[in-house]
């Protein structure tokens, strides 16, 4: 038991190495867009399999992406609805009963009512992609108020540090 947890640990990876990638994509993504983002990101020294981040990665840079691009509306569009004109994007590797939870929010304009009651198919594949990694994925969604997305995972895929 000694040896698998020597090789447990040598295979486990902070999530700060997915997570260090966001800030420039979200801060491109606003110039571009003429957009003003905050990127909140808490819990990087949360560890997981090595596996489970290289498969968490694509998944993760897509929601953030969208979230920056399609959630967050322009500075004009959040003063017309009475929000800050800068729009956030909070994400964050928590423990929780006994798994980890990445958790993707903004307080953009949510998704459309239809995509977010029938699971659209940008939805179900993220959701596939989640459950081959032996996770499950929630999403909650408020028109004109923002979007959550939260991965579960397992704790046997990830470890405390």
């Amino acid at each position: 038991s000694e040896l698998q947890d020597v090789i447990m640990q040598t295979r486990m990876q902070p999530i700060g190495n997915v997570f260090s990638r966001f800030p420039r994509v979200v801060r491109d993504i606003a110039r571009i867009q003429g957009k003003e983002i905050q990127l909140d990101i808490r819990g990087k020294d949360v560890e997981l399999d090595k596996s489970v981040i290289e498969g968490l990665s694509d998944p993760l840079m897509r929601v953030v992406r969208n979230a920056a691009s399609q959630g967050l509306e322009t500075p004009l569009e959040r003063r017309a609805s009475g929000k800050k004109l800068q729009g956030t994007i909070r994400l964050e590797a928590r423990h929780e009963a006994g798994q980890v939870v990445i958790e993707i929010a903004d307080d953009g304009k949510g998704l459309p009512v239809q995509a977010a009651s029938e699971g659209q198919d940008g939805l179900a594949n993220l959701r596939e992609r989640i459950g081959r990694l032996g996770g499950t994925l929630r999403v909650e969604s408020q028109p004109g108020r923002g979007t959550r997305l939260d991965f579960t995972l397992a704790l046997g895929k990830s470890r405390m540090t």
